[in-house]
């Protein structure tokens, strides 16, 4: 519980909604799930998917959907003025729902605020080994096109270059390097 607030404070925060087509459930802005018929609040989540999204199940009519906890959240206490159909987690954990983490996007700008991918080169986002010229190359990936940024001795620069352009581009969305001295 944040802030140093009691457990009655934390609580008495706490906003519910119901859950769109699913008259005897409420959702909260702190991301508890409530059962108005059985009067008990689901059990935390089912699990989570692949990708490390928290997941519930909801029943209805005798049928049980699989819901993402962040995606309810977004739908019912985050307005989307602009339609957007992807939700950001800001912070890059998929498992911190709380609202002041999560903003609607579009698919591309939820790509911007993504961590390195596994396997490269290069301990950076951004930045690979560029063997045939022996140096570190620095690029973006900027509205379906890729952009080169340079080549550079060490991979510290490159990885400077790629945070300078994504904070020029990707802004508030940009997922920096974190360059060690």
């Amino acid at each position: 519980m944040g802030n140093n607030l009691s457990r009655d404070q934390y609580y008495q925060k706490e906003e519910w909604k119901q859950i769109i087509d699913y008259p005897n459930y409420f959702v909260s802005n702190l991301g508890r799930v409530y059962n108005k018929k059985k009067q008990q609040f689901l059990k935390s989540v089912n699990g989570q998917t692949n990708g490390g999204y928290l997941i519930f199940n909801l029943r209805k009519q005798g049928k049980t959907k699989t819901f993402q906890l962040h995606r309810v959240l977004a739908q019912h206490f985050i307005p989307n003025p602009n339609n957007y159909t992807c939700i950001d987690h800001i912070n890059q954990n998929r498992k911190d729902n709380s609202l002041s983490n999560l903003r609607w996007c579009d698919y591309s700008k939820n790509l911007y605020n993504r961590g390195k991918t596994k396997g490269l080169s290069s301990k950076y986002k951004g930045v690979y080994w560029y063997q045939s010229k022996n140096k570190w190359q620095a690029y973006i990936n900027f509205e379906k096109k890729r952009f080169h940024l340079g080549y550079f001795q060490t991979e510290k620069e490159a990885a400077q270059k790629y945070n300078e352009y994504a904070l020029k581009y990707h802004r508030e969305f940009a997922c920096l390097n974190v360059i060690e001295d």
